[in-house]
């Protein structure tokens, strides 16, 4: 009778670690693999949103589908993220959800008459508060914040967003919708469309569900239907994304000009630090020196992808000096030399990465 209740025991033991230990965080469905590499590519998906992915099947919440929103809006524009520098330059030069310029002073009081780095990512992080349940200093809960202000989400009739709420179908197809009205007006089509199960689509979203079917973002299922109160998955949320990204990008209005882009980069660089600045077709790349001259040590060859629709990326790599610079349009890369020791390299346009070609 000991024994049986010491093996009993071990047996409980045994069970309760393999419980213990996390579910590996499903794969995506083989249809949509393609579709999420591409968005991960685009810079769509952020690194940190990808790490924190469980299940690319289950329900996205409100919050994730802000995050996307603004991650999206970004990469449309040719920033690797919704960040900082992101949102300088949205709020600086694009309109809000009514067509009139965002006013600093509506949002940012001047503590003590001073101003801040980063105004507009300061105004998000510390002022700026539309819904009574995303209230920290978090990047997650400043990103939503964004979000709002652009006119991408809307909250809840209680004061509050409900971040962790799941999204219906039906709402889905209200927040893309909006995105395409704000972004590409002219791809709005508001035609009917035709499922099983119309009736079942709420009156305040029928709209909205016709622009996102008929953009070809967002369409029924197998069986003819809509489906307006199912969930909808992460998985979905990011395909979805990515369709839009084709979609609006011709469509898109840049943020500023092309040469003011190029200067809002490089504004302080001395021309004696300036080794390249070619404008490539839809983007231009530059590369500059770095860093303190009397420190050696601490300079880096700064490279910058500068997209014509207003965005910039950077890559960098240890200091020396580059000459013979040559751009290969059907590699997309950018070809140099460094002067002392001849020694070869190139900077993919494409991942932004400064690879050895030895």
């Amino acid at each position: 009778m000991k024994k049986m209740i010491i093996f009993t025991l071990y047996l409980l033991s045994v069970l309760t670690c393999f419980m213990a230990v996390p579910v590996q965080a499903a794969e995506p469905t083989p249809v949509f693999v393609r579709e999420i590499a591409e968005a991960t590519d685009r810079h769509i998906i952020s690194q940190s949103f990808l790490n924190g992915i469980d299940n690319y099947q289950r329900p996205i919440s409100r919050g994730e589908f802000a995050l996307l929103s603004t991650n999206a809006v970004a990469a449309f524009y040719g920033f690797p993220s919704a960040s900082a520098s992101f949102y300088e330059s949205y709020f600086t030069h694009h309109t809000d959800a009514t067509g009139q310029p965002y006013d600093l002073h509506q949002y940012h009081d001047w503590p003590d008459g001073r101003g801040v780095g980063e105004v507009w990512n300061y105004i998000l992080r510390y002022e700026y508060r539309p819904f009574s349940d995303v209230l920290s200093n978090s990047e997650v809960d400043t990103q939503i914040r964004a979000a709002q202000l652009m006119g991408l989400i809307r909250g809840r009739k209680n004061g509050g967003y409900d971040p962790d709420s799941w999204i219906s179908r039906e709402e889905a197809a209200v927040m893309l919708a909006r995105i395409i009205h704000l972004y590409g007006p002219q791809m709005e089509n508001r035609q009917p469309t035709f499922y099983s199960d119309a009736k079942k689509i709420g009156e305040w979203a029928t709209l909205y569900v016709n622009i996102a079917s008929n953009a070809g973002i967002m369409n029924g299922k197998a069986d003819g239907g809509f489906h307006p109160q199912d969930l909808y998955t992460i998985e979905q949320s990011i395909v979805t994304f990515n369709r839009m990204f084709d979609l609006l990008q011709n469509a898109l209005e840049p943020l500023c000009g092309f040469d003011i882009s190029v200067d809002q980069a490089y504004s302080n660089v001395l021309p004696a630090f300036l080794y390249y600045k070619e404008r490539l077709g839809p983007f231009a790349i530059v590369c500059t020196e770095e860093g303190d001259p009397m420190h050696p040590e601490d300079r880096i060859l700064l490279f910058a992808k500068i997209s014509e629709k207003g965005g910039v990326i950077y890559a960098s790599t240890g200091y020396f000096v580059p000459e013979n610079f040559c751009w290969n349009t059907e590699a997309q890369r950018l070809y140099f030399q460094d002067a002392s020791s001849n020694k070869a390299f190139y900077l993919d346009a494409a991942t932004m990465e400064v690879v050895s070609s030895v």
